[in-house]
């Protein structure tokens, strides 16, 4: 699947269903439609790899004024459903947490539209498949289940976001999409049922960790299955129905085991060696999204993640301030400034905490002499002053050593911010455009030096009028023949350290202490982090919910990035506590206390998604979703 073009494999028959609402139009005319895509043994590999093609960038340039507001909008929403988790927050700000919540917007309709889009290819595969001339019956059959793992992906996306939806589970015309919702427990049971189906085909693959690398598997199958069933124990308990929902829990034990007998297992290396093109071919990658360098077949997400100073990139998503401040101390006691500046708390700061931007400015600005960029500093140094004041400047501002004093604060950390995250003041060689040298960048505030060009500068972000911090996961630094839209990394669908911390949340929830313990214990040695119970009192586990907090909190630092966090968020019913603040009304805060996005509303409502507006006015069977806008 690494060398498949996408603009040749997106089935026409797509284009006709009307979930997706894919305009005949827009298709190519070199895309094989399903009279051709179904005669025969090559045509047939390639329209099964054309089920994951929503996943992948739409080739939008950022000249459209929809692809420069929503990153990679013609495609199932990697990039903004990352925007909408605890961990990473983008430029532009949150889609939908607004005072007025609109099931109109372009956000909802896209996600609908593309993953149904996935389901009507995995439809017309599985309804052609077993006609096609050429096939053995065991090839038929593997590539019937791997199409069924990928429409239970997608079924359950939808459920997870939309709270039950049509299900159709053959090709259908835009005029026969007249179906009402299904039920989120029969949504789920259609996605047991096709994973079942795989599971229970003998010749598909335990795992594709070689040749074929990366197709569908029994594993990935295991692995989807027991993360229904985590939907299933969260549905019950929704339902006070305790029983069901423990039954559920241990389903998914049963799955997450067989995942690791499939052969996938945790990479026991360096944490970050997953996320590169060298490393990216281990054992936790149970369904990797497929890429490489060459032209077409290369990924969007360092240019989303990497600043100017990387290839030109974009920088649109960012570590959140409150993410980076939930890291460890080394030794596994929380974080806090106040260790590291004991000014931090003075009174003027805590009676106004965007006053801290002083500990956050760059050294000399007091007596830069420097002729070339003067200017530059004298207008930082002032619009800094314009908001800290005067007094506050003179009192806690270091001429030399400011710089140093804030590095102490990410110097004793867990290792593994350092490495997703680039740290304030600490130089690192990258190259900023296609073909040129690696120069030396460094993060400081305010952006003065741009570091954008062929000499050493500022970093040097999309937005520099607010202080961010930048990801080092998923992004290319120092590499100058590499091209922002062509990163050949592979990003994770399905990754095993994700099931693996699911499975101790399952356990934990089933009264198996020391199992989830081991579990998380095992990633905390991975991360050079001391472990749970060790006998510091820091360390130490008392009961189901401190170990809970535990799984989650390894949980947002291990699969940052990945897309998935907005997810689990919303099944741990933490997405008010950790987005919002736990308040009704809350602006998202930066490093030192600065609003750094728009005010976000809670509602009840607005942790799941509305059916869109659009799909309610074309099929009058779809009931609207409470509390929305139509």
């Amino acid at each position: 699947m690494k060398k498949i073009k996408y603009s040749i494999v997106i089935l026409a028959a797509a284009a006709a269903i009307a979930p997706a609402c894919v305009n005949l139009d827009t298709v190519m005319p070199s895309q094989l439609g399903s009279a051709q895509m179904w005669t025969n043994p090559e045509n047939t590999k390639a329209g099964v790899d054309a089920i994951l093609n929503p996943f992948r960038p739409s080739g939008m340039g950022l000249g459209s004024t929809e692809g420069m507001e929503y990153p990679n909008l013609r495609m199932i929403a990697r990039h903004r459903i990352e925007n909408f988790g605890f961990c990473t927050g983008g430029v532009y700000g949150e889609y939908y947490c607004w005072a007025a919540q609109n099931a109109g917007h372009v956000t909802f309709r896209y996600e609908w539209k593309y993953v149904y889009e996935g389901i009507h290819i995995a439809n017309d595969a599985i309804v052609h498949i077993p006609g096609v001339p050429g096939l053995s019956d065991d090839e038929k059959s593997v590539y019937l289940a791997e199409a069924k793992i990928l429409r239970a992906m997608y079924y359950h996306r939808l459920n997870m976001l939309f709270r039950g939806v049509p299900i159709y589970l053959e090709p259908v015309l835009n005029t026969d999409c007249t179906k009402p919702r299904n039920t989120m427990s029969e949504v789920w049971n259609q996605c047991l049922s096709d994973l079942n189906d795989a599971i229970n085909t003998p010749k598909l693959p335990d795992n594709t960790l070689t040749s074929p690398y990366g197709r569908p598997s029994k594993g990935a199958a295991w692995a989807l299955k027991g993360e229904v069933y985590m939907w299933l124990a969260w549905l019950a308990q929704e339902e006070g129905d305790a029983e069901a929902e423990k039954n559920a829990y241990n389903e998914a034990i049963l799955c997450f085991d067989k995942v690791e007998e499939c052969g996938y297992g945790l990479w026991h290396g360096d944490y970050m060696a997953p996320f590169t093109e060298a490393g990216e071919k281990c054992s936790e990658m149970i369904l990797p999204l497929q890429f490489s360098r060459d032209v077409g077949y290369g990924d969007w997400t360092h240019q989303w993640y990497a600043t100017r100073s990387s290839s030109n990139s974009t920088s649109r998503l960012q570590a959140r301030a409150m993410f980076v401040d939930s890291f460890h101390n080394a030794d596994g006691t929380p974080f806090d400034f106040a260790q590291y500046i004991p000014e931090w708390n003075d009174p003027v700061f805590l009676e106004d905490s965007t006053k801290r931007e002083v500990f956050f400015c760059r050294d000399s600005m007091n007596f830069k002499a420097d002729v070339q960029n003067l200017t530059e500093w004298n207008v930082a140094k002032s619009g800094v002053i314009g908001r800290v004041s005067k007094e506050v400047w003179d009192t806690y501002y270091l001429d030399n050593g400011n710089e140093e004093r804030l590095r102490s604060c990410f110097a004793n950390r867990d290792p593994r911010l350092r490495k997703l995250v680039i740290m304030p003041y600490e130089p690192f060689y990258t190259c900023s455009n296609t073909g040129s040298k690696s120069t030396l960048k460094t993060h400081r505030w305010p952006f003065i030096i741009a570091g954008n060009g062929d000499t050493e500068g500022d970093l040097w972000p999309e937005d520099r009028t607010r202080f961010r911090y930048e990801y080092n996961k998923f992004v290319i630094h120092n590499d100058p023949t590499f091209f922002r839209w062509e990163a050949g990394t592979d990003f994770p669908l399905l990754r095993f350290t994700d099931i693996y911390l699911q499975k101790a949340e399952a356990l934990n929830a089933v009264d198996r202490f020391d199992e989830a313990i081991a579990i998380v214990n095992e990633i905390l040695v991975r991360a050079g982090m001391p472990t749970l119970n060790d006998g510091q009192p820091q360390n130490a586990v008392a009961g189901k919910e401190e170990l809970l907090e535990r799984i989650q909190h390894e949980s947002r630092i291990e699969l940052c990035c990945e897309s998935v966090n907005y997810f689990h968020e919303l099944r741990w019913r933490t997405y008010k506590k950790t987005l919002f603040n736990n308040q009704d009304k809350w602006g998202e805060m930066g490093a030192w206390g600065q609003k750094m996005s728009h005010t976000f509303y809670w509602e009840d409502h607005v942790w799941y998604w509305p059916i869109p507006a659009a799909e309610c006015q074309k099929n009058p069977n779809l009931e609207r979703t409470p509390g929305w806008i139509y």
